[in-house]
C-alpha cells in the first residue's frame, strides 16, 4: 500500500491492531505491534526490520526488539485474528498446505533449498505448514509452524558439522528443544491450537503432500476430525471393516507377515471416469 492508502485507512487499522494486541500488557509493546502490521502493508518487496523501519520512519532497533526479545504470546495475537474471521466467513472447511518464503541469505530460521510453492520450483526458501479457514469466496490462516529442515538439526545424522549448525540456530534464535520433524507431523498438530480457542474443524482439506502420508490421516481419524485429502492413484484402498491376519509360525523359513485377507482397490480404481475426467481435465485414463 502506498502512504496515502495507508493515511486513507489508519483509522480503521488503529482499531483492528488495538484489538489484537489487547492482550498485551505493555502499552509499548502494543505500538510496536501497530506499526509492524503498517510495515507490513506498506509497499516494497522487502519485509525485513531495515526497509520497513525506513519506509515508516522509526527506530529500526524498537522494531527489531519488539520481534526478537519482547516476552509477548503470539498464541494470543493468532486467536484474535481468528475468532474474528470464524464468525466473519463461517468456514466450511480448514485447508492444511504448506506457505513458502523465498530467501536470498543463509541466516533466516529454517532457510534451505527445498520446494518453494510461491515460486513453483526448488529454490532457497522458508516453509511453514499452515491451517487457513475457507469458504468458496474467503480464506484467512490462523496457525502456522515453521519447517525446520534436517539441515538445521544438529542431532541429525546427516549434519556433518553439528557445532557449526548449533552455533547457526542460536543465531537465528531457535530454540533448542526445536528438532526436525516431518512436515505431516507439524500439520496434524496445528488444528488443537484453533481447537484450544473453541473452535471447531466442520472439515480438513489436504493436498497429496499430506494425504498421502498413512499416519496424518490416522491422526486426524483419532481426533475425530473429518477429512478429504489428495492420494496418488495407486495407494490400496480397503474397506473400513477388514482384519489384518497372520500366519502361524511353524519354525522354519520366514515369519510371515501380517496380511489383508480381502481385495485391494487403488485409489483410481474406486474413481469413475465420468468423476476422474471432472478432477483431472486434462489427464487420461489409460
Amino acid at each position: 500500500m502506498s502512504p496515502q492508502e495507508l493515511d486513507a485507512v489508519q483509522e480503521r487499522l488503529e482499531t483492528f491492531a488495538a484489538e489484537v494486541f489487547s492482550g498485551f500488557a505493555r502499552a509499548d509493546q502494543r505500538r510496536w505491534g501497530e506499526r509492524y502490521v503498517r510495515g507490513l502493508l506498506t509497499d516494497g518487496a522487502r519485509k525485513s526490520m531495515e526497509p520497513m523501519a525506513a519506509r515508516l520512519g522509526v527506530d529500526r532497533q524498537g522494531l527489531q526488539q519488539f520481534l526478537t526479545d519482547a516476552p509477548w504470546s503470539h498464541q494470543l495475537v493468532l486467536a484474535e485474528p481468528a475468532w474474528r474471521m470464524e464468525a466473519a466467513i463461517d468456514p466450511v472447511a480448514w485447508v492444511i498446505d504448506d506457505v513458502s518464503f523465498p530467501k536470498d541469505g543463509q541466516e533466516s530460521p529454517g532457510v534451505a533449498a527445498q520446494y518453494c510453492g510461491a515460486l513453483g520450483k526448488r529454490a532457497n526458501c522458508q516453509v511453514a505448514p499452515s491451517v487457513h479457514l475457507v469458504t468458496d469466496a474467503a480464506s484467512c490462516p490462523v496457525s502456522r509452524r515453521l519447517f525446520v529442515p534436517e539441515g538445521w538439526d544438529p542431532s541429525s545424522p546427516r549434519v556433518p558439522d553439528a557445532e557449526a549448525v548449533t552455533a547457526r540456530r542460536r543465531r537465528a534464535r531457535i530454540p533448542e528443544e526445536v528438532a526436525h520433524v516431518p512436515k505431516w507431523r507439524l500439520a496434524v498438530d496445528m488444528p488443537d491450537e484453533p481447537a484450544c480457542w473453541g473452535l471447531d474443524a466442520p472439515l480438513v482439506v489436504a493436498d497429496e503432500g499430506y494425504g498421502q502420508d498413512g499416519a496424518f490421516r490416522l491422526a486426524l481419524t483419532e481426533r475425530n476430525i473429518a477429512y478429504v485429502v489428495g492420494v496418488r492413484s495407486d495407494t490400496a484402498l480397503l474397506a473400513a471393516d477388514v482384519c489384518r491376519t497372520k500366519t502361524p509360525y511353524r519354525g522354519t523359513g520366514r515369519r510371515a507377515a501380517p496380511r489383508y485377507r480381502q481385495r485391494r482397490h487403488s485409489a483410481l480404481g474406486m474413481v469413475t471416469p465420468i468423476e476422474y475426467e471432472m478432477l483431472y481435465p486434462n489427464a487420461q485414463l489409460a
